[in-house]
């Protein structure tokens, strides 16, 4: 795993929607669905349904328990370059082992 960005190393992460990998940051950040939905130009509906599907996905039932899957798996050096690197108001999105969104 290179610690310069965050890979899709889990078996799950393949699963993931393009949108649910726009949503994974800002959730665990702990903005609100509004938010994120003004960000990606999308209702705060959808924002929800890709939320629920991003829990079930992943096997947690909050942003907390999301929060400690990615931290585990992937450490918080991988996750602060990740998020720290994405300009304000950029929603931030994993890419997969070989480079796609």
């Amino acid at each position: 795993m290179e610690s310069e960005s965050l890979k899709a190393s889990s078996p799950v992460w393949p699963d993931l929607t393009t949108r649910e990998r726009q949503i994974l940051y800002p959730v665990i950040e702990g903005k609100p669905n509004k938010v994120i939905a003004c960000e990606l130009g999308i209702s705060m509906r959808t924002v929800e349904s890709h939320r629920a599907s991003l829990f079930q996905k992943m096997g947690v039932k909050n942003a907390v328990q999301l929060a400690f899957t990615l931290f585990s798996q992937h450490g918080q050096a991988d996750l602060d370059t990740n998020i720290s690197t994405q300009r304000p108001g950029q929603a931030a999105h994993l890419t997969d082992v070989d480079g796609n969104d």
